[in-house]
């Protein structure tokens, strides 16, 4: 074993140095061609410059925006143009910061005596790479005209050159990016050591993976959720709701100690959107967007779990509120912890013989294709049952598999497993359906008559039990309190854009939704990010809520599509439990996807409420047809099938990832935007 590390270890240095200059090669004269593209450039310095009247020139050779014409033209060129650099800093902002500017480009030439209008172009002044413009006109030009889009009284300075050479822009970010995922590839092919050794047999090693694993994904979480502005506090009053029922908790009231207003307390009916903005119009009074709203007081119709377990403590010790992107983060570890914790648990019960690379790859899979990110990067007040609701569901079920040791059940974790799930009933009570999954782990204990009558069965009954019946009971004198009703949680009182009290529950929202949330493609584009939002039209007479979404789960996750294979060879396997677990979990899925639909409509966010539930399923589905397989070319093929999803979701991901359907982040971290768009779009 020391002789083939030893090897292996000289084939991966010498691997790395060959990747290292391949890719600086790739990097100086691919990702960098326009440079010597344009070498053979002269500059052009003999032509005249006219500015529109709306570009009114000032004493240190700046310029002030007018009304109209603002323009800047370039006249007598009668040469070949084919670069123009040309940077615009705009000199009115505070602290400096910059903004980018929309270029109208029009051009005369030797087939156009008329300005033609050509594609516009944006420019930043913190990124040099896109002053640069590649011109492609009908011969000689002989003049052009420049037309920034900013608004009247914007103070600018104005620079530019025509033809010059486009400098070389080395970008050492991307230059390790490339090399590192040369390297991830060439570790997780099929003939690696990576994919041929046993993950359990790594010992030491093992653990040391699972915890850089663990860390490295937490650093990225503490980083995604602080890369959004607009979240790093509550951007709206209807996102301080969980902090404003830790203020009336404190105070022994269950609803919220603000004052609805009495133009809203003589309404007839305050659910009706239109009418209700009319009234509160007409009275100059307001309302609290989004609340629960029954019989003249508000409420928080989202899952009170966040707030015994976060908020109303940190409240009580410090006397200030947390905040939303602080419970997000605590959400999101779980999340993290609970999807490393179940495929673990998967492979040491049933596949003990799976290699490291493929315990990585379906770890990896799970982590980006469950919505994870999306939750991370959008940290509000919504995310916030749903990510505590996934991590406390998913330690349940990592627990669970984690209950059976030789035969016996730990009665400590079927205790801890049972209060997990039960939680996730107070969070997202949808997400409740991870009870289906810690049944089936459970099943051969529970569905025994002879095992529940011995003295172990009947303590870890109990164990089972009492988190439940404990939970259950708090959650519905809670509700009974609130509302009248036990199972009532308050979302049909919520003050929205339609009367959820009659929404009721029809068939046919539900094709849309199916449609929306697992098959819809996403739409392609040619500027960076290359995705633009689905939005929906239907010919279902009633009102349909829906929001920008990008792509089915299907459309977009190659990965879920094993569960189909597995369900055309189901007859071939022969573990009972898992491939309850699989059937169960996407079936989970649907059900959840048509709670949401009727329930609410299709938003982005409400992806994350199912994903992981079918990603949950393809694992368990991809472990149990290779384990079954025999061929060896087939195993191979199945771990490329692996490292394409991977390579696909990280693409996808990567999409979407500036895109939202509100703050997102191409319009709020212009910055980060622009310096990625350079990083990729290199030909431009």
């Amino acid at each position: 074993m020391d002789m083939y590390g030893h090897v292996w270890r000289q084939k991966l240095i010498r691997f790395v140095i060959l990747a290292s200059i391949v890719v600086l090669l790739i990097e100086l004269f691919v990702f960098n061609f326009r440079h010597w593209e344009s070498r053979k450039c002269e500059e052009i310095e003999d032509f005249s410059v006219v500015t529109g009247e709306g570009l009114i020139l000032q004493p240190d050779g700046s310029y002030l925006l007018g009304e109209t014409n603002r323009y800047l033209e370039f006249n007598k060129i009668n040469k070949e143009l084919s670069t123009l650099r040309i940077d615009i800093e705009i000199l009115d902002r505070e602290n400096g910061e910059q903004e980018p500017v929309m270029l109208y480009l029009a051009a005369r030439d030797d087939s156009h005596e008329n300005y033609y209008w050509i594609p516009d172009r944006q420019i930043w002044h913190s990124q040099p790479r896109s002053q640069y413009l590649t011109w492609h006109l009908y011969g000689n030009c002989k003049s052009i005209k420049v037309t920034p889009a900013l608004d009247t009284g914007t103070h600018i300075r104005i620079n530019f050159e025509l033809n010059p050479v486009i400098p070389m822009f080395f970008s050492i970010t991307r230059v390790l990016i490339i090399l590192a995922l040369c390297v991830a590839l060439y570790l997780l092919r099929p003939t690696s050591f990576v994919c041929r050794i046993p993950f359990l047999d790594m010992k030491r090693g093992k653990s040391i993976a699972l915890v850089a694993f663990f860390l490295i994904h937490l650093l990225a979480v503490g980083m995604l959720i602080r890369v959004n502005p607009v979240f790093r506090g509550e951007p709206a009053v209807n996102h301080e709701q969980y902090q404003r029922l830790a203020e009336a908790f404190s105070q022994g009231k269950v609803w919220l100690l603000q004052e609805p207003s009495e133009a809203l307390k003589k309404m007839q009916n305050p659910y009706d959107y239109d009418y209700r903005r009319q009234v509160m119009l007409e009275e100059g009074q307001d309302f609290l967007w989004d609340h629960a709203y029954f019989q003249g007081k508000y409420y928080v119709y989202f899952g009170v779990v966040p707030v015994v377990l976060f908020y109303l403590p940190y409240y009580l010790l410090t006397g200030t509120a947390l905040h939303n992107y602080q419970v997000v983060f605590i959400g999101a570890t779980l999340m993290l912890l609970g999807i490393i914790g179940v495929i673990c648990q998967t492979i040491r019960r049933w596949f003990p013989k799976t290699s490291f690379g493929v315990w990585y790859l379906l770890t990896e899979l799970v982590v980006l294709g469950s919505g994870f990110l999306y939750i991370c990067k959008r940290p509000d007040l919504y995310t916030v049952p749903i990510v505590v609701g996934l991590g406390l569901g998913l330690m349940g079920v990592w627990l669970f598999l984690s209950a059976e040791k030789e035969g016996k059940l730990s009665t400590f974790h079927i205790a801890c497993g049972s209060l997990c799930t039960a939680l996730v009933a107070g969070c997202r009570p949808q997400l409740f359906l991870f009870i289906l999954l810690d049944i089936v782990i459970l099943r051969k204990f529970i569905f025994s008559i002879r095992y529940l009558r011995t003295g172990e069965g009947k303590k870890n009954t109990f164990a089972f039990v009492m988190p439940m019946i404990a939970i259950a009971t708090l959650l519905m004198v809670y509700n009974y309190v609130r509302f009248g009703s036990v199972f009532d949680f308050g979302a049909n009182y919520n003050l929205t854009f339609n009367d959820m009290r009659n929404r009721g529950f029809v068939l046919d929202r539900l094709p849309l939704g199916i449609w929306a949330y697992l098959f819809a493609p996403l739409k392609w584009t040619l500027d960076f990010p290359f995705a633009e939002a689905n939005f929906f039209t239907t010919q279902y007479l009633g009102v349909t809520i829906s929001e920008a979404t990008y792509g089915g789960l299907f459309a977009v996750n190659l990965f879920v599509w094993i569960i189909l294979v597995f369900i055309l060879f189901r007859k071939k396997i022969g573990n009972h439990t898992l491939r309850a677990l699989v059937f169960l979990s996407a079936v989970a899925g649907v059900i959840i996807i048509c709670a949401d639909t009727e329930m609410s409509g299709i938003l982005m966010r409400y992806f994350s409420d199912f994903s992981v539930f079918f990603l949950l399923s393809a694992i368990w589905a991809w472990l149990l047809l290779f384990n079954q397989v025999e061929s060896g070319w087939i195993r191979k093929y199945m771990l490329y099938f692996l490292i394409l999803c991977l390579l696909l979701t990280i693409f996808y991901q990567g999409r979407i990832f500036f895109l939202d359907t509100g703050e997102a982040l191409k319009d709020v971290r212009k910055d980060l935007f622009a310096q990625i768009k350079y990083l990729v779009m290199f030909w431009i």
